[in-house]
C-alpha cells in the first residue's frame, strides 16, 4: 500500500542520514519500550506488575543474532511516569526506539516518540503489535505522526533485526 511504500522510503532516508553522519559505525542500540496503559494508574494495582515476557522474547532474538545493545524498557511494570520514560531513553541513547502501543497506550506513546523526536531525529522509530497492523490505524499513522518512521506488521523480531543491520549498513536492498 501508499503507507508501507512511504515507510520505506523514509526507512532510506534515516539509512542515507546515517550513513552521511557516519552511522555504518554505530553500535546497534536497540530499546525495546513496554509503555504503562495510563499514567494516571502507574501507581495502580489495576497496572500490570509483573515483566513483559515478550520483551524478552524479542530481546534474546536480536541479541542471539548479533545486535550489540539491546535494552529492554518496562516502564509498565516499574510504573514509571512520562518523565521518567523520557530520562531512561536519553539515558540509554537509543539508535532504535521499539513500541508495541495499544489503544490504551497510543497517545502516551505519540508524545513520548514526538519528544524524541524534537531531541534527536536519527532515532529510528518503529511500532509493531496488533494495535497499529490495523489497516485504518496503520496507514493513518504513517500518514499523520511524523514521529513514527516505520510500523512492522505481523511477528516483529526478524523484521525489525533485518532494519537495523540494513540501516546500519547502509545496505538500501528491499527488506524481506
Amino acid at each position: 500500500t501508499e503507507a508501507i511504500t512511504k515507510a520505506k522510503a523514509k526507512a532510506l532516508v534515516i539509512a542515507k542520514a546515517l550513513e552521511k553522519s557516519g552511522g555504518h559505525n554505530l553500535k546497534e542500540r536497540v530499546m525495546l519500550i513496554n509503555l504503562p496503559v495510563s499514567i494516571s494508574l502507574a501507581n495502580s494495582p489495576a497496572d500490570a506488575s509483573e515483566e513483559h515476557i515478550g520483551l524478552g522474547y524479542f530481546a534474546g532474538y536480536l541479541k542471539d543474532n548479533g545486535v550489540s545493545e539491546v535494552k529492554i524498557f518496562d516502564a509498565a511494570s516499574r510504573r514509571l511516569s512520562e518523565s521518567e520514560i523520557l530520562n531512561e531513553i536519553q539515558k540509554f541513547k537509543p539508535n532504535f526506539l521499539c513500541l508495541s502501543p495499544t489503544y490504551l497506550t497510543w497517545d502516551l506513546a505519540v508524545k513520548i516518540l514526538n519528544k524524541i523526536k524534537d531531541e534527536n531525529n536519527n532515532i529510528v522509530t518503529i511500532l509493531g503489535g496488533p494495535h497499529v497492523s490495523f489497516e485504518p490505524v496503520l496507514s493513518r499513522a504513517l500518514k499523520e505522526y511524523k514521529c513514527i518512521d516505520l510500523i512492522i506488521r505481523g511477528e516483529g523480531e526478524i523484521a525489525t533485526y533485518k532494519i537495523v543491520k540494513q540501516t546500519l549498513c547502509c545496505d538500501s536492498s528491499p527488506i524481506r
